[in-house]
């Protein structure tokens, strides 16, 4: 959905010559000495000393939109320098940069994205010092970074997801940070057959295939018989990707067993049903998860798919 952008060829933060001032552009363009009208960041000192170099022959390249979407992972090793940036002793080195000037700045994350949409997965891993580094971006539009006087503008989108029910215990997202986020959008799971069988064959990546519509039903009715059971724990609930690769499960063994011995599309039949079994994955309310609970788990789920049928 994002149109394409024109950006300096081989720049690393989408650095396009028109995010310079003006004045400053027309400096490198007479290759002039450049003095810093504020303490911004504009673009990459790589990206400048193209233009110093090529002038009005600097190379162009459209970047295309999807191109222009960054996602991240949270995960408890990334830092707040992967996010915002940090000082680059090697570029210190090589250029003879002081410290603190701005050809030492080796761009993170955020820069990364400039122009496009930055995407943080299960933001409640990060812990609460990397999500404060957020809190400027949201607010303003900008941050800094240790100990560089300079501002940063990633002019970057951003958004994030998380589960409501912490499956890591890593933590929550403050709540500072959680006011700053100007939509909140609250999924929730399948609430009609119809739904989830369209998400059910939206979703699934099976081969060429032969699917009866009674069986995808079925797979429908098992999950939604499991949502609404008091037996299961709905805290956690039963995710649409039990049904999704309980569908590819069933292609799989239809496959297997019959397809390839007979050179035939794959064709799902009810004998096939209780192959779910590998993908069964939930909690019942009042049992622990262990090795010695797990049969009753599988005795559940075979009777899920019973009623499944007689419904």
């Amino acid at each position: 959905m994002l149109s394409p952008i024109p950006v300096i060829r081989g720049s690393i933060t989408n650095d396009c010559p028109m995010d310079l001032p003006s004045h400053e552009l027309l400096c490198l363009l007479q290759d002039k000495e450049n003095t810093m009208s504020s303490p911004r960041f504009y673009m990459d000192s790589s990206s400048m000393e193209k233009i110093r170099n090529n002038k009005l022959e600097t190379p162009i390249e459209w970047l295309g939109g999807k191109d222009r979407f960054k996602y991240v992972l949270a995960t408890p090793d990334i830092s707040v320098k992967d996010l915002v940036g940090q000082i680059d002793a090697i570029k210190i080195t090589k250029k003879g940069t002081e410290m603190y000037e701005i050809e030492s700045y080796s761009p993170g994350q955020l820069m990364q994205a400039k122009h496009g949409l930055f995407c943080i997965d299960e933001l409640p891993v990060l812990d609460t010092r990397k999500q404060v580094s957020l809190l400027s971006v949201l607010q303003e539009g900008r941050f800094t970074t240790g100990a560089y006087p300079v501002i940063f503008e990633p002019k970057t989108a951003f958004f994030a997801t998380a589960n409501p029910i912490d499956y890591t215990h890593a933590g929550k997202i403050i709540e500072p940070l959680y006011d700053r986020l100007k939509s909140h959008i609250h999924t929730h799971y399948p609430k009609t057959l119809n739904h989830e069988m369209l998400i059910i064959a939206q979703e699934s990546k099976i081969p060429k295939s032969f699917i009866p519509i009674f069986m995808l039903k079925v797979l429908a009715r098992v999950a939604q018989n499991a949502r609404s059971s008091h037996e299961i724990n709905q805290d956690k609930g039963v995710s649409v990707r039990m049904s999704v690769h309980s569908l590819e499960l069933l292609v799989s063994e239809a496959e297997r067993t019959r397809s390839l011995s007979h050179n035939m599309l794959p064709v799902p039949r009810p004998s096939d049903i209780f192959c779910m079994e590998q993908c069964a994955k939930f909690e019942l309310a009042e049992l622990d998860d262990t090795i010695e609970n797990r049969p009753k788990n599988i005795e559940t789920f075979d009777r899920y798919c019973r009623e499944g049928y007689l419904t």
